[in-house]
């Protein structure tokens, strides 16, 4: 007869900072009683058992198989929360974590059972590596990636600068871009997809119940050191607008690259808060708006730009000089509106880099704080004062688009098993054993 674990109900609760007390009280039962279920006792009364198993249940939404379960799951994830959940959403997190675990276990029996699959890549049904038009295959796919590892293992990458070294070395320009770090197109959040697309990463847009949680991810290998695809997970229900989806996907990048150590196994798994001022989000803004890439930016832009601002070279400057004194506010605001769209990542942003760069002498005028609080209000004004949409390009045209960088992963992935769930009685059993999953994850 089966007895429940001690060791995975005590886990259970220190993850959610739950006492032994708190949860007795809750259940039931004596203090001491589920102490010694804790401890490896195993005398106690069906009744007891009930009522342990129905607590997990209705709180913490754990399921009877995991109560019972001697085995931890290989399974490594890095999933940290935005903000400090209250009492009452914990249970809620934890729900999600079994969403992202399930989806985890029936991707990778799909990766297995479906990957090498002959009619699968012919027919693009399993391409999900990829988007179809760049034609990388399976086989490029895993060249790429040792590649990868092969030249990391020759540098120290032990701080962020080291980082961005490595990835702008003659070798790595090579591997993965070719056409330029940051410059790969015009918009660097393609050079974020492009980076995931190369090696093999899945991006899985995905509604979870918590908006506490933006995004999380999984390594290129397991707990026991076996490879895996790797995915980064959006939630949806987070996650609304482009900026906030490339600067996750960037953040979670940085992870799976660079930092293996800090994945834990989903068993394991304590409820952490995300540093607002993290490495990951450091590289992220980083990566996606940078002194090179803004002089990147003002060149290609120049005849567009001088249709509002005078401009000429200066001796000893290190930007293409703009006179946007000429036009004073509304100069500096059209500009700020085409950085926007030109590099789609938030306002704060902008203001916060165009300063560390002192763009035009600005940090030796007014702080940091000041220059954001300013252009902010300044941007508002401006948009009441006008019908047509704030985004804008400096010729006038609109500049709303959707988010479309990269294909939906996990809808191929769905449609794949959809279309082929009759093909053998395991693909069917699976498929009946994940359908409530499938339904929820099509939301």
């Amino acid at each position: 007869m089966q007895k429940l674990n001690g060791k995975t109900i005590s886990h259970l609760l220190k993850s959610n900072n739950i006492t032994i007390k708190e949860a007795a009280e809750k259940m039931g039962i004596h203090y001491n009683n589920l102490s010694s279920i804790i401890n490896g006792g195993q005398n106690y009364t069906t009744k007891t058992e009930q009522k342990v198993i129905d607590y997990f249940q209705k709180y913490l939404k754990i399921n009877t198989e995991q109560l019972y379960s001697t085995n931890n799951s290989d399974i490594l994830i890095r999933l940290k929360l935005a903000k400090q959940p209250a009492k009452n959403e914990i249970a809620i997190v934890r729900e999600d974590l079994i969403v992202i675990e399930r989806t985890i276990k029936l991707t990778t029996w799909m990766d297995n059972k479906f990957g090498n699959h002959e009619d699968y890549i012919n027919e693009r049904l399993w391409d999900i590596y990829t988007t179809p038009s760049k034609g990388y295959d399976l086989y490029d796919l895993t060249l790429r990636r040792s590649d990868f590892f092969e030249l990391k293992k020759r540098w120290n990458l032990s701080s962020l600068d080291s980082v961005f070294n490595f990835l702008s070395s003659e070798d790595i320009q090579e591997l993965l871009f070719r056409d330029g770090f940051i410059h790969l197109t015009e918009d660097t959040g393609h050079t974020i997809i492009s980076l995931t697309e190369k090696l093999g990463i899945k991006i899985f847009f995905i509604s979870l119940n918590s908006t506490k949680i933006l995004s999380a991810s999984t390594p290129f290998f397991n707990y026991t050191g076996n490879s895996q695809e790797p995915i980064i997970f959006i939630n949806k229900n987070a996650c609304k607008s482009p900026e906030e989806i490339i600067l996750n996907i960037a953040k979670e990048l940085y992870y799976i690259l660079f930092k293996e150590k800090d994945f834990s196994r989903i068993s394991d798994y304590k409820i952490e808060i995300e540093p607002e001022k993290c490495d990951g989000i450091k590289f992220a803004k980083k990566i996606l708006f940078n002194q090179n890439a803004f002089i990147d930016f003002l060149n290609k832009n120049e005849e567009a730009l001088c249709y509002y601002f005078p401009s000429s070279w200066k001796n000893n400057e290190r930007f293409h000089y703009y006179n946007f004194d000429e036009r004073s506010e509304y100069g500096w605001i059209y500009l700020i509106f085409e950085i926007k769209r030109y590099f789609r990542v938030s306002y704060k942003l902008i203001f916060s880099a165009l300063h560390k760069m002192n763009f035009k002498n600005i940090r030796d005028r007014i702080s940091e704080q000041q220059f954001c609080e300013y252009f902010i209000s300044a941007i508002e004004k401006y948009n009441q004062s006008l019908s047509e949409p704030a985004y804008r390009l400096i010729n006038g045209e609109p500049t709303e688009n959707p988010f479309n960088y990269s294909i939906d992963n996990l809808k191929i992935c769905l449609n794949c098993l959809e279309n082929n769930k009759n093909m053998d009685d395991e693909t069917e059993n699976k498929y009946d054993e994940y359908k409530d999953l499938i339904e929820q994850l099509r939301q």
